[in-house]
């Protein structure tokens, strides 16, 4: 906010100068869709109402329309009219400041209204993307289910009813509810009822009964209404818990919707046991047949642990695409990305001590120091401690990465915990490092070999970033060229395969034992690994004394039948000339 221009005196000592705020506004985007067909409706009012006070509105053209300065953080219900369709009244919504929330509308055709019809007109994930088309729903995930009810006129009561799975306890499902939204009180005075069990028998006083404790999961919920005429929209959060399994476990939501006059009830689906009663042959009337919707399982994007007690997901970005990409991530050679994640904690922790570590087991990831709140972070090139603070269950943040070693499987080591220990720990998720590296000798002893003596060769090779390479692939060859010579007369000895152990690998130090040139001239130690370039290096065989003499050189010997032998050490043909004379006197 401002205020107005004011002077400030030697003589004030202090003055009170107004400043006025003005409210924090968003804008709020409207579709508007037939529930029949799916198509836009045009020519539709959308009218944003607080405490059934309007507080602004807007008409659809092409079945869209917006309202851009809606005061934020405030708890707004839609009242959505158009001509042919049944008035339709909103759940509640807010806006935060500064951003733009998108709602999505579906009216019942007047065709349609004067009867008690219910449509689930939408699933959505947390992000609000919609999944119902989907076949799947990922375990660990929160989805919101729109069911929309119409009400045929002169009706006492009417209601909509929602439920989860097929056991007869919250407890033993493996989806549950967690919320449900509707179109507010003041609305034909509206009431809620939820229940944790669901026993279908003639007495559902138990199951009436059986109301969760606040904010706790439940099975079951109706509203219930008195004498509202038109739609009313209901969302059912729903949570996949983490130990659905994707093979055994399946995502059910039954709902309906029902209407009461002098007794006679008229329902969506049709009951044939209950017709229009409340209650026959052994069914109560919360036990009416239901439509469905089913879904299967899937791990989605959380990797959990078995007994469901904690869960992570790991993304990745870049800032070219901040959109969160599963794993795995490509990503090019020295790329810098980001690498995000989200733990859900199911089960009480000493959130004050809870951390994430992410770790790159084969070193071919390097961190940067902070994450994404920009809190400095423990680390070390390969490995990266987070306290994540009291915030939870929930936590969430970023690291910056690179990669500094191509590599098809760059693998992450995530672990969370708390002041007791890990929690979980995966290794699952992955990036894919492109791109060609180089490969350095770093140590190399000899580069000049005697002909005829046995040497061992050592050599260290790291990558171009300083990472010893543990798998190199070494080779000692002759080169193709008459003026290098053959030293090793066309048999170099067999290439070595590092396996990271000793003498052939650890720390990337490598040694071949016991080369022996056999004649003098040039060969090359070639260095090979996948997903870098090779590297080579040029050696020398020299020789000095290459005849051998039995006996020794310069032996005196007298002239009666003494043999002298001439050897040559190497494996080319030499004209030797022996010269035999007198020996001093």
């Amino acid at each position: 906010g401002s205020s107005d221009i004011f002077v400030l005196s030697a003589a004030d000592e202090e003055r009170v100068v107004p400043i006025i705020l003005s409210q924090a506004t968003g804008s709020i985007k409207f579709v508007v869709k037939d529930i029949a067909t799916l198509l836009p409706i045009g020519g539709a009012s959308v009218q944003l109402q607080v405490d059934g006070e309007k507080h602004g509105s807007c008409t659809t053209s092409d079945g869209r329309c917006a309202i851009d300065s809606a005061d934020a953080g405030k708890e707004f219900t839609a009242r959505i009219i158009a001509p042919g369709y049944a008035v339709l009244s909103s759940e509640s919504f807010a806006v935060s400041a500064e951003a733009t929330l998108e709602k999505t509308f579906f009216l019942v055709p007047s065709s349609l209204a004067n009867q008690t019809r219910v449509f689930l007109t939408q699933v959505t994930d947390e992000q609000d993307n919609d999944v119902t088309a989907n076949e799947v729903l990922g375990k660990a995930g929160y989805y919101n289910f729109k069911i929309v009810a119409s009400f045929p006129l002169s009706t006492e009561r009417q209601g909509v009813f929602v439920r989860v799975g097929d056991l007869q306890n919250a407890a033993e499902e493996k989806t549950v509810l967690t919320s449900v939204d509707y179109s507010p009180s003041e609305i034909a005075q509206s009431i809620i009822a939820k229940g944790t069990s669901y026993k279908e028998t003639l007495d559902a006083s138990t199951d009436l009964l059986s109301s969760p404790e606040s904010g706790a999961e439940f099975k079951w919920a109706y509203v219930e209404y008195d004498g509202l005429v038109g739609s009313a929209e209901l969302s059912a959060k729903v949570f996949v818990k983490p130990t659905a399994k994707q093979q055994d476990d399946q995502v059910k939501v039954y709902y309906r919707a029902w209407t009461r006059i002098a007794g006679v009830f008229d329902r969506s689906p049709l009951d044939d046991v209950l017709s229009t009663n409340e209650r026959s042959q052994g069914r109560d009337s919360l036990y009416a047949k239901s439509n469905a919707k089913t879904y299967g399982v899937s791990d989605g994007k959380y990797y959990c642990n078995p007994s469901g007690t904690a869960c992570v997901a790991i993304s990745f970005s870049t800032l070219n695409n901040p959109i969160g990409i599963p794993s795995p991530f490509k990503s090019t050679l020295g790329e810098r990305f980001r690498i995000n994640y989200e733990v859900r904690s199911f089960a009480p922790i000493e959130a004050s001590q809870a951390f994430v570590r992410i770790a790159s087991p084969e070193q071919l990831l390097r961190f940067g120091a902070f994450d994404g709140q920009g809190n400095l972070v423990r680390t070390t090139d390969y490995d990266a401690r987070i306290l994540l603070g009291s915030r939870g269950p929930t936590f969430s943040g970023s690291l910056e990465a690179e990669g500094i070693a191509p590599a098809a499987l760059a693998r992450l080591q995530v672990e969370f915990g708390d002041a007791r220990g890990p929690i979980f720990t995966t290794a699952d998720p992955f990036a894919i490092i492109e791109g060609k590296g180089r490969l350095l000798i770093t140590e190399l002893s000899p580069s000049t070999f005697e002909t005829g003596k046995k040497k061992d060769l050592r050599i260290r090779i790291l990558s171009g970033t300083q990472i010893p390479i543990t798998n190199a692939r070494i080779s000692l060859e002759e080169n193709d060229d008459s003026v290098d010579g053959a030293p090793f007369a066309g048999e170099p000895p067999a290439p070595i395969v590092g396996d990271n152990s000793e003498d052939n690998g650890l720390d990337g130090y490598y040694k071949i034992s016991k080369i022996r040139t056999k004649s003098p001239g040039v060969f090359t130690l070639r260095v090979r690994r996948d997903g870098y370039a090779e590297t080579t290096e040029e050696l020398t065989s020299t020789t000095t004394e290459f005849l051998s003499f039995t006996p020794d050189e310069g032996i005196e010997a007298e002239c009666k039948g003494t043999q002298t032998t001439i050897e040559n050490i190497l494996d080319t043909s030499l004209d030797v000339i022996a010269t035999v004379g007198p020996g001093e006197t």
